[in-house]
């Protein structure tokens, strides 16, 4: 077998990356936002070995290219076994939206979910639909502006968000619209968005866990 860096995997990321995000900013990211993710390594190879039926345990010697450095010690504690960030995200709706045309931006609030603490982390789609059937909308950072004769491959649709403090304290989402078939069918008739979102709760589960107390599970029976 053989180990492997933990961490800089596409499988391995604490959260989503824009299709248009350039994947070092975001290994950047994950490293000052919590470097212990990359204190990790993968043993590979163990699957293609054939263990005798009924084997309760087995070891495993690791040999190193180069001299192990001695001021740096490899105890038991320094030894964690599927270890895995728990990342506070997770995939919900928005309540929909009447676009009327006569407002810039709108604000959005999670589906159902007025607790107080679900703050919206990202817009990941967003589907309208009126008399005239359906159309979807593209991230404002999905593409590029062109002009000349390249202004066409624009797409007709597309979203953008701007997020800012709200009166108590919280990070408000304002969903703004655009696009050529977008300004061109605004007025006309009413249209209904359906928004994906991803959602955190900010804060909470850190408060939480301020008066917790943790035990460590020395044993698995």
């Amino acid at each position: 077998g053989w180990f492997s860096p933990g961490g800089f995997a596409e499988e391995d990321r604490l959260w989503p990356k824009g299709d248009s995000a350039f994947s070092g900013y975001q290994l950047l990211l994950e490293y000052f936002t919590f470097r212990e993710k990359f204190m990790f390594v993968h043993l590979n190879g163990l699957e293609n070995v054939s263990l005798p039926a009924g084997i309760s345990g087995f070891d495993l010697e690791v040999v190193l290219s180069q001299s192990w450095p001695a001021d740096l010690p490899v105890t038991d504690d320094a030894l964690c076994l599927h270890c895995v960030p728990v990342i506070n995200l997770f995939t919900l709706e928005a309540d929909p939206l009447i676009i009327n045309g006569l407002e810039s931006e709108y604000l959005l609030r999670p589906k159902r979910l007025q607790d107080g603490y679900t703050e919206i982390y990202s817009v990941d789609a967003v589907t309208g639909s009126g008399r005239t059937g359906s159309a979807e909308y593209v991230p404002f950072t999905s593409f590029r502006h062109r002009g000349g004769m390249l202004r066409h491959d624009a797409p007709e649709r597309y979203y953008h968000t701007r997020v800012k403090r709200g009166v108590t304290g919280m990070y408000d989402t304002w969903l703004i619209l655009g696009g050529q078939r977008w300004e061109a069918d605004r007025m006309p008739e009413r249209e209904t968005l359906s928004l994906r979102i991803t959602g955190t709760n900010g804060q909470l589960p850190r408060r939480a866990l301020q008066s917790t107390l943790l035990d460590r599970c020395e044993q698995v029976l």
